[in-house]
């Protein structure tokens, strides 16, 4: 057995975004050959978080992908894996992924990285645990799903907790590969763009029903943390691996809640400088030395682009002043 450092995943059953963070897992010996993936099983011992069941014991889990049926776009970089009896999804899932990523060229003007999904079933939703297989060449993202076709909750799953990883992804090891390295505060642009963009994609991909009721039970959420307290909201210091936190009894840990704020911060820029904002950041970051490309620099970049002092956001923002940008977000939803 070799064990390597991976990443993993935890669905969050509210969050807008899926919270990463670095992990051990031993690979086992045997191999075989899926599309570009060479690996046949993966052990991962962790608990899993959850708002019903609290904090679950350490669990030992084996994943063969050498039995998974593999559909890909070769010359997208696209490819979904689902068990064999589940091949009709795999197919629909791969529809969505295509249709998504020309949008992502769009905003970026870059073409994006590529990418995977795993689509699970064999477990509920609420028990599964999510792996992030990383290779050289590929990152597949395991999602959870009830088999059949899929359903427009796991078309909004896919649209947007998928995007934000596909999308974080290509900024940290295609567009920008030192951007954590250079700076670990500068989460709030990774997971601050990935949050924008799943935005963006569930707002244009997912059904109309899915995307407004997920978006409302997370207004609902951050209305509860502000009237259980909960005034404002600090990001400056947001640091990359840091704050991986359990479900509170409010549905949103005040860690989760830097997702909504840095949401907040780039839905404010897109509002004042439009589609061409993403890919003029990320012009001027990838002008900039690697060792300069630090949280204050990128915070100056935004601030001209929008015209608006991120760095005094990122700071302090009250969390009326969250809540007010997500919901001008959700009225666009209207739009589609």
């Amino acid at each position: 057995m070799t064990a390597r450092r991976m990443s993993f995943a935890i669905r969050s059953e509210c969050l807008a975004a899926t919270l990463l963070v670095a992990t051990s897992l031993s690979l086992g010996c045997a191999t075989k050959s899926v599309g570009e993936i060479t690996v046949v099983h993966v052990r991962m011992k962790t608990g899993y978080y959850s708002q019903k069941l609290g904090s679950a014991p350490p669990v030992l889990e084996e994943l063969s992908l050498a039995k998974a049926h593999r559909v890909a776009d070769a010359e997208l970089g696209l490819q979904v894996l689902t068990w064999p009896h589940d091949s009709r999804i795999g197919h629909q899932a791969l529809d969505l992924l295509r249709r998504i990523r020309p949008r992502l060229v769009k905003l970026f003007r870059r073409e994006p990285g590529k990418f995977g999904v795993f689509l699970r079933t064999g477990k509920s939703v609420g028990e599964a645990i999510h792996l992030v297989l990383r290779y050289p060449i590929q990152a597949i993202f395991p999602m959870p799903v009830q088999g059949g076709d899929l359903t427009g909750d796991e078309r909004l799953e896919i649209a947007r907790s998928m995007v934000h990883e596909w999308v974080e992804t290509t900024l940290t090891e295609n567009f920008l590969e030192d951007l954590y390295s250079s700076d670990r505060k500068n989460r709030w642009v990774g997971d601050g763009i990935a949050e924008l963009v799943a935005f963006l994609m569930a707002r244009e991909m997912a059904p109309a029903e899915s995307t407004r009721e997920h978006y409302a039970d997370l207004d609902a959420s951050l209305r509860k943390l502000y009237v259980d307290g909960l005034r404002e909201s600090v990001l400056h210091n947001w640091m990359v691996g840091e704050g991986l936190q359990e479900l509170s009894a409010t549905r949103l840990s005040p860690h989760v809640v830097k997702y909504a704020h840095a949401f907040a911060i780039w839905w404010e820029a897109w509002e004042r400088a439009g589609d061409r904002l993403l890919g003029d950041f990320l012009d001027r970051v990838a002008a900039i030395p690697s060792a300069q490309r630090t949280s204050e620099r990128c915070a100056a970049i935004l601030s001209d682009l929008s015209q608006m002092d991120v760095q005094s956001r990122l700071k302090r923002m009250d969390m009326r002043a969250v809540r007010a940008a997500f919901q001008r977000a959700v009225k666009t939803l209207g739009d589609k």
